[in-house]
């Protein structure tokens, strides 16, 4: 898990490097986008990282954010894609997040 947290804050600092790429039609990290953002959503779900699960998810989804914020025009498709995905997760944890608090007394 800490290798991964690691990693995941280096894609999300070359993500970063890249982002003036968001205003044109193609990017450098162009060919890579959606690997790169199917890596970090597989990363995002781990359940092997035992405490550091928690951090190791933030580092992913962060990376993920600077990922999709740097993406150049020709990445449009593959963010489509990726909204029900992340609204998926965000309804997932509001929903943990009800059960835990009308749990039991």
């Amino acid at each position: 898990p800490h290798i991964a947290e690691r990693v995941c804050c280096a894609l999300a600092h070359l993500a970063s490097g890249f982002g003036d790429d968001c205003d044109k039609p193609s990017g450098a990290l162009s060919p890579y986008n959606q690997m790169i953002i199917a890596a970090l959503l597989q990363t995002g779900a781990r359940t092997d990282a035992g405490q550091q699960a928690t951090k190791l998810r933030v580092s992913a989804y962060e990376a993920l954010n600077e990922v999709v914020r740097s993406a150049a025009n020709d990445q449009l498709p593959v963010i489509t894609q990726l909204v029900p995905v992340v609204l998926q997760k965000l309804n997932e944890v509001a929903q943990r997040m009800q059960a835990a608090e009308s749990g039991p007394p």
